[in-house]
């Protein structure tokens, strides 16, 4: 019986360990824009877990996350980058400017 429940034990350990990387590494959208002329697309996207960690106001956009240019012609990404501040993020691609 002890064998039984160290395997138990064991796999729920490792399943929680699993959800919390899973729901760690998950990502939600918080921008994205096209260049002037339209053939570059930017996307940035946030980790999942600052949104639901509170904040004070004004202070949303202080999340870590992605940047990621997309060239619309062909899919191809041109740059994934993670940023230290997801509001930051335009400065971090300054060659490409909201509409």
């Amino acid at each position: 019986m002890k064998n039984k429940t160290k395997w138990i034990v064991g796999f729920s350990f490792g399943a929680v360990l699993l959800t919390v990387a899973m729901i760690w590494r998950a990502d939600t959208l918080y921008r994205e824009w096209d260049s002037k002329d339209g053939t570059i697309r930017v996307v940035v996207r946030k980790q999942w877990i600052s949104s639901i960690i509170p904040a004070m106001p004004g202070q949303g956009g202080d999340a870590p996350g992605w940047v990621t240019v997309i060239d619309r012609r062909t899919g191809s990404i041109l740059l994934h980058k993670r940023v230290a501040m997801v509001n930051a993020a335009e400065s971090e691609i300054g060659e490409f400017k909201e509409r």
